[in-house]
């Protein structure tokens, strides 16, 4: 699932970015911002998702999208891979600490769309013959429902404080003006 969010009435902290910030600042800034406004989102997520191994809950977070990939700032939330904690939490519950020949710790976690959104087993049936579906336990979509309103709220109030503190510290080392 991808949501894109298009806020208008941020054309004055737009030109004032331009006139005032090198690009890397004022993306910084932007990021610092959106970071602070999406941290409720993936609290209340963490809050939402069966904890039953808590792997799942330790995977969930956020990070921001390399510049190559997105116009200027662009930040992604969810269940992440490369998260040490949750791996060595699923490692804990599920494997029993039973490391031999074969049995590697995990150092990924990617089973959060499958709890979202609920699967069908590999093979599908059991041996009775009964087709084996795991039903959906969303936590990601709950969440957002919850909290997009106050990170739409939030989201100018946030970018704007960072923005102009940006602003502040760099007028601040440098009096001249702006050097890009």
């Amino acid at each position: 699932m991808e949501v894109d969010f298009k806020v208008t009435g941020l054309k004055e902290l737009e030109d004032l970015m331009i006139r005032e910030l090198p690009i890397k600042v004022a993306r910084k800034s932007m990021l610092q911002g959106m970071r602070l406004s999406f941290g409720p989102m993936i609290e209340a997520a963490r809050d939402k998702v069966v904890k039953k191994s808590h792997a799942l809950a330790l995977s969930i977070g956020m990070k921001t999208v390399p510049m190559r990939k997105s116009n200027f700032a662009a930040m992604v939330g969810g269940p992440m891979s490369g998260k040490p904690l949750a791996a060595a939490a699923y490692t804990r519950y599920y494997r029993k600490g039973e490391f031999g020949f074969g049995k590697e710790p995990i150092d990924r976690i990617r089973h959060g769309h499958l709890v979202e959104f609920g699967f069908k087993h590999k093979g599908g049936r059991n041996k009775k013959g009964k087709v084996t579906h795991v039903p959906a336990q969303p936590f990601m979509l709950p969440a957002f429902d919850q909290e997009y309103l106050g990170y739409v709220a939030t989201f100018n109030k946030n970018v704007e404080d960072k923005v102009r503190a940006a602003i502040k510290k760099h007028n601040a080392r440098s009096p001249a003006g702006r050097k890009r």
